[in-house]
């Protein structure tokens, strides 16, 4: 078994891409992790506020929050830093959320469950996150509470160790209160890249502009490229899944039904591959053309990466060593999972430009 001890933690920050492929490669469990929270080091109960006083907009529309019973919560302040509930923050960010018990680590984006966001294995909270009905939630005085606050949880987001800081770049730390873990407001604004503002006055919390136009969403040849990406992250996961299970107690004829599907994934990337470089890119624009080149980039990296599984595969079937692999399958599983993100981050990127530019044209619209 492989672990990280706090003494590694600076390693870890660096390298915390490779915990999804330990993951699937060996018995993989996170050892404890002490870190302090700037120079807040108290673990505990501590006072903070339950802000009933406060109203958040988002986008300009009030909205309110449940929790898993459908009751509303509100946002909590905790030295001046105000806070929303994690699974609220996924939800409105789009992003799978996994925490594990075992070792105190929050997953946001990338989770072990879901290493490469794969769109079939979504598990984005959702219904979490309503508009506020005036009729029925009116603003109540804000009360004192108390709320925990624990310097050896962890917080990943995309596998990379992450701090929250508060609008003065500080350091805060996530807080737990009635089963619930809370993230800052600034951090989810930072996720959406969008501004938070606070109006003193009417005690409002404001993400991001009222103009906000939601996207149009992906013309027909940036679905093709977000089609062909789910397919390779697919294989690529199914692949992982399959060599994790060769190091399990299995029979030999198990090993070698595992040699063959990864076989499978191969011919299939390789037939792919030669599928996509045909594709007629006279119509793409110059920004369809570049997603269009890193999914391509994706698919052969990931294909690389699995002509490594396949010989370890081959390897393990035959009791023989795979260390002569070993160097050689990490440095291909970094490569293969930034091209896979760089894919995935063009045809995101494609959708946010097209709500900028549906703001401009709004906003030309107003000035006619």
């Amino acid at each position: 078994m492989m672990g990280l001890k706090s003494s590694n933690v600076e390693k870890m920050k660096k390298s915390i891409v490779m915990i999804a492929f330990l993951s699937v490669l060996v018995s993989f469990v996170l050892a404890d992790i002490t870190y302090s929270y700037g120079n807040n080091k108290k673990t505990g109960t501590v006072n903070a506020f339950l802000a009933k006083d406060i109203t958040v907009k988002l986008y300009g529309i009030e909205k309110s929050f449940l929790n898993s019973k459908k009751e509303i919560v509100y946002p909590i302040i905790y030295k001046g830093t105000s806070y929303l509930p994690i699974r609220t923050v996924a939800e409105i960010s789009g992003e799978n959320l996994q925490w594990v018990k075992e070792t105190k680590t929050m997953f946001l984006g990338k989770t072990l469950q879901n290493p490469n966001k794969s769109l079939v294995k979504n598990d984005i909270p959702k219904g979490l996150v309503v508009n506020r009905d005036l009729t029925k939630q009116k603003r109540l005085n804000r009360e004192k509470i108390d709320v925990y606050v624990s310097s050896n949880v962890i917080f990943m987001k995309d596998f990379v160790f992450t701090e929250f800081k508060d609008s003065k770049g500080h350091t805060v730390p996530m807080i737990f209160y009635q089963g619930s873990a809370y993230a800052p407001v600034i951090f989810l604004a930072d996720m959406l890249k969008e501004t938070v503002e606070w109006e003193n006055k009417s005690r409002t919390i404001s993400i991001g502009s009222d103009n906000y136009i939601a996207s149009r969403g992906l013309n027909e040849h940036m679905k093709s490229c977000q089609g062909e990406l789910q397919k390779i992250i697919e294989v690529y996961d199914t692949a992982n899944t399959l060599i994790g299970q060769m190091s399990k107690d299995i029979s030999q004829e198990e090993k070698i039904e595992i040699l063959n599907k990864i076989s499978e994934s191969l011919i299939f990337l390789s037939e792919k591959s030669i599928e996509i470089e045909k594709w007629d890119l006279k119509k793409y624009e110059e920004e369809e053309k570049e997603c269009h080149r890193k999914v391509y980039d994706a698919l052969i990296d990931s294909k690389n990466y699995i002509e490594i599984l396949e010989n370890i595969a081959y390897l393990k079937a035959e009791k023989k060593d795979i260390s002569i692999l070993e160097d050689m399958l990490k440095g291909l599983y970094i490569k293969s999972q930034q091209s896979i993100d760089e894919a995935r981050n063009c045809i995101l990127n494609f959708e946010r430009e097209d709500i900028l530019q549906n703001k401009e044209d709004l906003e030309i619209e107003k000035s006619l």
